[in-house]
């Protein structure tokens, strides 16, 4: 009896933090819903009149989403891109190990939530393990960005949020039956957290929307406008990649005083060297990079928004090529990084399609100044 009551509360003990979980995953899944029509409401534009719109004939129909489905659609993509990383770097170190070449990580990574993970083949059963995930997280994605593209198809996704869930629920129940509480374990906490907390509420959103007859906004884009939608949006998903990576790192730092978590030695080194000024420099770059990126899916969407992105892409390409030149000239080539040279590239694609979406308007301020310019060109 007396070690019954202890067992008892520890069980209250839990059923209290799990509902107390569940309450702060809903206000989070809440509150991503509301920063998610906040941007709709800043990024889509309706239009208000067809003489403003981009002329041509190979003007075509976006895919209407709803800002559920936006949101979806973006979140998709990144853990498609997570999942294939996953199993490109699993089966490149597996590959290594099949060769007779040393792990590039210590023995701690065979330790998953308390278990140990292999014996002499510890390392193949971990990047195993690995590469299941990363085809979990690339199913997730390709389902879900099969729901955000088309609302009918919402099902088989979250069928798969909620089969993962009740996984977590069966692991979770089967641990505390052998005396093992892992619900505060950080696999499953992040686990818990992006398919019960943010996807499964963005699938629910997605189904009563589509059971309402709720249906998204339309975009008619030139071929111009669809390139620079897709720029935009596969950048804004690698800094949004680039902000969760730092947070999961920083956060799986301060748990690994508390729960045992793989690369806990490699995690902390990696922690430990970043300098805050490098930092805070990398964190203001990728939050102006997002900026830039939003006004030009802004731009992309209706034509007629283009030229803030036109205006601060011009400036910022400007830059960088000024840059470029006086490191080339005082410091040398041999000093000009690769990466200031594919940012430049980058900046003069996107500009170039800023510029010709408008040029397609028909009050487009840069093809009356080239014809000005032609014209005084001619007349001289």
């Amino acid at each position: 009896m007396d070690q019954k009551k202890p067992q008892a509360s520890l069980g209250r003990e839990v059923t209290k933090h799990m509902k107390e979980g569940e309450e702060l995953l809903a206000k989070g899944a809440a509150a991503l819903g509301d920063v998610a029509s906040a941007a709709e409401k800043m990024l889509v534009a309706e239009e208000r009149d067809s003489a403003a719109s981009p002329q041509g004939n190979d003007i075509k129909a976006s895919i209407p989403r709803t800002t559920a489905q936006h949101t979806l659609y973006v979140i998709s993509w990144i853990a498609l891109l997570f999942g294939i990383t996953d199993i490109v770097t699993s089966l490149i170190s597996g590959y290594a190990v099949l060769m007779g070449i040393s792990p590039a990580f210590s023995t701690d990574i065979t330790h998953l939530g308390g278990y140990l993970v292999g014996g002499s083949n510890q390392y193949l059963l971990f990047y195993g393990f690995v590469i299941a995930l990363g085809m979990l997280q690339m199913l997730t994605g390709f389902l879900g960005i099969r729901a955000a593209n088309d609302a009918s198809k919402v099902n088989p996704f979250r069928a798969l949020c909620y089969g993962i869930a009740l996984l977590l629920v069966v692991v979770a129940l089967w641990a505390w039956g052998n005396g093992k509480i892992i619900i505060f374990d950080p696999m499953v906490i992040i686990t818990t957290i992006v398919y019960v907390g943010i996807l499964s509420n963005l699938g629910e959103r997605v189904k009563s929307e589509y059971d309402a007859g709720i249906s998204g906004t339309t975009f008619m884009r030139s071929r111009y406008q669809r390139v620079l939608h897709f720029i935009a949006v596969t950048t804004i998903v690698i800094n949004v990649a680039y902000f969760v990576v730092y947070a999961l790192l920083f956060g799986a730092a301060d748990m690994s005083n508390y729960v045992s978590i793989p690369y806990t030695t490699e995690i902390r080194v990696f922690v430990a060297g970043i300098r805050p000024l490098s930092l805070l420099l990398d964190t203001i770059s990728a939050l102006f990079t997002l900026f830039v990126a939003a006004i030009a899916l802004r731009g992309s969407n209706n034509a007629r928004y283009i030229r803030p992105f036109v205006i601060v892409q011009f400036l910022v390409t400007s830059f960088n090529v000024a840059a470029l030149i006086v490191s080339a000239l005082f410091l040398g080539l041999s000093e000009v990084q690769a990466s200031s040279v594919g940012a430049i590239v980058y900046n003069l694609i996107t500009l170039y399609l800023g510029i010709r979406i408008e040029m397609g308007l028909p009050d487009s301020i840069v093809a009356k100044v080239l014809s000005h310019i032609k014209k005084n060109h001619t007349v001289s």
